[in-house]
């Protein structure tokens, strides 16, 4: 063991080393391998002010560089073996009877093109598909190749059981392209929009690597529970990529940047479980390690040979061969559907362009970048923009309204007319967004009484043609359907103007169900249709619209006589967040005040219609998708505090159900997220997240008379108060107060109560205000 001096020396070296390889713009320390190691060492100890300090400094540096040897070699040598959950697991690719044409393109696109031309899979056991395909084939998709038509079309056999879908059509299903749940070969959005046109086939392939996971949903049922039993959900092709971007990020040579089906069998498949914790750069030493001395591997865990022959190696064979279908990667044998077991595939400038998407405009110095073209949410550079262009909003505010985003896709911003409801809702929605495609601000009308405004409807003259809204709601939520991997937001101002119950009431629906949104029935309708010509299938409407979980509505609401009160249906589905403005904060305004600059949340210098925070769109949404921690079910603090007010709220009809106490779990871990933070730059405090729960899902829907709101209200005002220790007893209050007045100063007396839920006590302070001064009182009115 090294004495303390020889490692104050060595460690002094190591940060030496560091400054002048990054001073000569040259890879850290950290990423040097056993692999890169001797070029990395040339390069360094040639240079000039390495080899100064060093001969100055007994040759010190020499010294830590021989160490540093040592230290990866010894890391290399203690690789922690990998251990598979269970007996069966790999990267199965859709099933085991699969042919490699099908990842061609042409064959790929040519049968999901006859599926939809075929009725969308009713017809598909028919002679008629099968020429369908035949024709596509030979028109327009001019396939040569005669056995590739022969495995598409199954003409030899007159069976009409026997073709593509039924043999194969799970491989569709299992790349998302085919609706995995019904009976018919159904079309999914994402395989309608690339057939119109919508998105091209680099957008397609790059949004199947972003949300393709493991398990498939056309997994054996007992395989598949086996990866729910055990908590495992992998993204296959993002690791992939991840693992050439971080062979380049490295300095190595570049004869060996790239995959082969050995590698992702020997050491990419069986550390998938663990790559959060393992992460790119780790596997691609082990990689380069394999390489050099496989039978270190010998006894690693079997992750592809589970059928007896090479069906397991030739399915993780599938994913590199299918990106190299789309050209996002080459092989040294080009496109050959014939499995070779040396081949290798290197990234194509198609792919290399994924590493770095949108990440020379963002400043990323506290920003994780979790994968190539994924950016980790970053709450503080919103806040950052919103300052820039002169929005007055508190963080607090910002927080709650990011994090009800976050935890159901319908948020309710509510308070006094003109102040930044709207504007940051708009503020927002343009800063994560990559082009304003993706978000409509829509103002509701007062003459709204049916979904028309928003969904559009059939044509009763024409049974082919389907009138769409002037809103652009229904095509925004189509766009949403096509683009998964983006979000997607309608704000609906002055949401209120009309009856929500009435045009919104389809929408209320189905986010709670999941059940489809039908537009229509019968015949096939299109948006742009002219009697007597041939529709085009770019203006297809779908008779149902599976409801996007990438599509978040924001409502903003004024409370005044021209509006319409929220009825408890519509409260129990959102966060609402009122808006209020201080005395503080009106001074402040007019102290500081600044003209409104909000092209500047846009990046002008490129030119680009895209917000500053646009990478961090599909960050954002994948933590739309995670569920409430279980730490704060456990947390009997929560519990106790959510059972006082049910109690309290049932006795005047405001009580709250399980999906409102699920939501407030969900609410409270998305307030625990990082970035998060209170006034001295810590994570919220666990009491002002139950305060803002309570806030924006409990009280909303409290509305009545003196008689029947003050005592509840004088109750749940005393759960947001902690009584200090030690405090003395009560002094006998002023007689001539009026009972609120009494009630309020006995609670605001500091010496014997501490204010444990500051914002919903004062809610409650005006609401009991209001109730005992005019006789009625209303959450939204208070």
């Amino acid at each position: 063991m090294n004495k303390p001096k020889s490692v104050r020396h060595y460690t002094s070296g190591y940060n030496t080393i560091n400054n002048i390889l990054k001073g000569n713009g040259l890879k850290l320390l950290e990423t040097w391998s056993a692999q890169n190691y001797e070029n990395n060492y040339e390069r360094t100890i040639s240079i000039d002010e390495f080899k100064k300090l060093n001969s100055t400094g007994n040759n010190i540096l020499t010294a830590t560089l021989s160490n540093f040897k040592k230290f990866i070699n010894y890391n290399m040598e203690n690789i922690v073996k990998p251990i598979v959950p269970f007996d069966k697991f790999g990267w199965r690719w859709a099933t085991t009877g699969i042919s490699s044409k099908l990842n061609l393109p042409v064959s790929l696109f040519a049968v999901l093109d006859a599926i939809l031309i075929n009725g969308n899979g009713e017809f598909n056991k028919t002679i008629e598909f099968k020429n369908i395909i035949k024709k596509l084939c030979d028109n327009k998709y001019e396939i040569n190749d005669q056995d590739l038509i022969k495995t598409l079309t199954r003409e030899e056999n007159q069976d009409v059981g026997k073709n593509i879908i039924e043999n194969s059509g799970n491989y569709w299903r299992h790349i998302g392209l085919i609706d995995p749940s019904g009976q018919n070969a159904t079309v999914t959005e994402l395989g309608k929009s690339f057939l119109k046109g919508i998105v091209s086939k680099d957008e397609f392939i790059k949004e199947i690597i972003e949300n393709y996971t493991l398990p498939s949903p056309v997994y054996d049922t007992n395989e598949r529970q086996l990866f729910l039993n055990n908590s495992i959900t992998i993204y296959p092709f993002r690791i992939i990529l991840e693992v050439f971007e971080s062979f380049y990020q490295q300095n190595i040579n570049p004869e060996l940047i790239y995959l082969s089906e050995a590698d992702l069998k020997k050491i990419v498949v069986p550390y998938s479980i663990e790559y959060d914790r393992i992460g790119a750069s780790n596997l691609v030493s082990l990689i380069l390690q394999f390489r050099d001395n496989p039978v270190l591997f010998e006894q690693w865990p079997n992750c592809y040979n589970h059928y007896g022959d090479d069906k397991g190696e030739r399915m993780i064979n599938e994913y590199l061969f299918f990106l190299e279908a789309f050209e996002f990667l080459t092989s040294n044998t080009g496109i050959e559907t014939v499995r070779k077991v040396d081949k290798k595939y290197y990234a194509t400038n198609k792919l290399k362009k994924l590493f770095n998407l949108g990440i020379s405009n963002i400043n990323y110095d506290n920003v994780k970048i979790t994968s190539p073209s994924i950016v980790e949410f970053s709450i503080e550079l919103f806040i950052e923009s919103c300052k820039k262009t002169g929005l007055i909003f508190s963080p607090e505010l910002i927080y709650r309204f990011t994090a009800s985003l976050l935890t159901k896709p319908f948020v309710i911003c509510s308070g006094l007319s003109g102040s930044g409801k709207t504007k940051l809702a708009q503020a927002f929605v343009q800063w994560i967004t990559e082009s304003e495609n993706q978000y409509k601000i829509i103002p509701v009308g007062a003459d709204w009484t049916n979904r028309e405004p928003l969904l559009g409807y059939p044509n009763g003259l024409e049974p082919n043609s389907y009138v769409m809204p002037d809103s652009g709601a229904l095509q925004l939520i189509l766009d949403a359907s096509y683009h998964r991997s983006k979000p997607y937001f309608i704000i609906l101002d002055e949401m209120n103007l009309s009856h929500v119950e009435r045009y919104f009431a389809d929408f209320l629906s189905i986010m709670e169900s999941g059940e489809k949104l039908k537009l229509y029935s019968g015949e096939k309708r299109y948006s742009k249709y002219i009697v007597g010509t041939e529709p085009d299938e770019k203006d297809y409407i779908p008779q149902e619209i599976e409801w996007p979980n990438n599509l978040f509505i924001i409502g903003t609401v004024n409370i005044d006589e021209t509006t319409y009160m929220f009825s408890p249906k519509v409260l129990d589905r959102a966060n609402v967040i009122e808006f209020r403005i201080t005395p503080n904060e009106m001074k402040n305004f007019f102290a500081q005040r600044e003209e409104l600059k909000m092209k500047s949340l846009f990046i002008d210098e490129n030119k680009d219609n895209g917000g500053i925070g646009k990478v961090m769109g599909a960050s954002f949404l994948e933590e739309a998708q995670k569920k409430a921690s279980s730490k704060i079910t456990a947390n009997e603090g929560v519990n106790i505090i959510l059972n006082n007010f049910f109690s309290e709220l049932q006795k005047v009809g405001a009580e709250f159900g399980y999906r409102s106490a699920t939501e407030i779990e969900l609410l409270i871990t998305k307030l625990g997220n990082e970035g998060f933070v209170g006034n001295e730059g810590q994570p919220l405090k666990d009491d002002t997240k139950i305060d803002i729960a309570i806030m924006q899902k409990l009280l909303p829907k409290l509305h009545g008379s003196r008689k029947k709101l003050v005592p509840p209200l004088e109750i749940l005002a005393g759960f947001c108060l902690e009584r200090k220790k030690g405090s003395p007893e009560l002094a006998e209050q002023v007689k001539t107060k009026s009972s609120y007045e009494q009630f309020i100063f006995e609670k605001r007396n500091s010496t014997i109560w501490e204010i444990k839920y500051s914002i919903s006590f004062e809610k409650i302070e005006r609401m009991l205000k209001n109730v005992i001064e005019n006789g009625f009182t209303s959450y939204a009115e208070a």
